[in-house]
């Protein structure tokens, strides 16, 4: 775990700013749910393009990959969205 960590500290830095600047974002904006939902999706759509891009660098990316990341990215977005009604 450790060695993959080191392997790929890029790609996992950049995930864990990006989740927290949405947790942020997500955080700042309430309770304007318009703006919430918009945070949400966003992250979403970051999540499904994060797990792409750094699959497709290190030559894994299949369509299984692409699905996976695509419904973990619809589903957080979605349940983030529920929060905000």
């Amino acid at each position: 775990m450790i060695q993959e960590l080191r392997q790929h500290s890029r790609g996992y830095t950049i995930l864990s700013l990006g989740i927290l600047l949405f947790v942020l974002g997500y955080i700042h904006f309430w309770p304007n749910q318009l703006q919430q939902r918009i945070v949400a999706l966003a992250f979403g759509i970051f999540y499904f393009f994060w797990g792409v891009l750094v699959h497709k660098n290190a030559g894994l990316v299949s369509t299984h990959i692409i699905f996976e990341y695509l419904s973990m990215g619809t589903l957080i977005s979605a349940l983030l969205i529920l929060l905000t009604l």
